[in-house]
């Protein structure tokens, strides 16, 4: 718990973050009056007193430069640069509860596909270890589409997702023409592998993209996937 910060008389009169000298052992504090926007009053000799929360506690402003050095478990935080409204977690970290903003955009590292002059547009949502993420490859004519095409995650998974573990869905769009239906799949914890279906078989199987497959991938075609997962940590 973080030092008392707050005094309160009747619920009413409020000093905060005033506490200029305490020590655990000690009988007495010395506070300064008049905090957080309060008015200074007077109070009479044997007055009792009680610690209570205050706005500093529930509405800190702060940066992701600047939270609270010495916070509490449970303490939230919105943070100006960010958009965001974090919270400290029982292991002492900070966490993400509450994105304001737009979704941030990550650089994956691509695998056996070449953007070109293709565009690519890749955004996450973070909520505690929750992570949701959309990715969108549009090729342009000089882009490419290798055998198992592969991009990094925003954040690293969690240790327990097995390879070969479907996240989400995807879309192999042949533009103009048709939609096939895929998988984004997880080959390590940080790396999914983009693939398609194949229902030649009595059984639905998953098929290796590449060049050729499910079609043959030209200009304006787009390889598409979202789905969520949770991080490590």
């Amino acid at each position: 718990m973080p030092t008392p910060r707050t005094a309160v008389r009747a619920a009413v009169w409020v000093i905060s973050r005033s506490a200029t000298a305490h020590t655990a052992s000690a009988t007495s504090v010395t506070a300064l009056r008049a905090q957080e926007g309060t008015t200074a009053r007077q109070h009479a000799q044997g007055m009792a007193w009680r610690h209570a929360p205050t706005t500093y506690d529930y509405d800190y402003l702060a940066t992701s430069a600047t939270r609270p050095s010495v916070p509490y478990y449970g303490q939230t935080v919105y943070e100006s640069d960010t958009d965001t409204i974090t919270a400290r977690s029982a292991t002492g970290a900070w966490q993400t509860v509450v994105p304001l903003g737009a979704w941030p955009a990550w650089t994956p590292t691509l695998t056996n596909l070449t953007l070109g002059n293709g565009t690519q547009s890749a955004v996450y949502h973070r909520v505690g270890r929750r992570i949701t993420f959309r990715w969108k490859f549009t090729l342009g004519s000089t882009s490419t589409v290798g055998t198992s095409p592969q991009f990094t995650l925003p954040v690293t998974a969690h240790a327990d997702y097995a390879i070969n573990m479907p996240i989400g869905s995807a879309t192999l769009l042949d533009a103009g023409v048709q939609a096939w239906t895929g998988w984004p799949i997880m080959i390590s914890t940080t790396t999914v592998v983009v693939t398609g279906i194949s229902v030649s078989g009595t059984y639905a199987t998953n098929v290796s993209v590449s060049a050729t497959i499910p079609f043959t991938w030209g200009t304006g075609d787009v390889l598409m996937a979202i789905g969520t997962y949770e991080a490590a940590t």
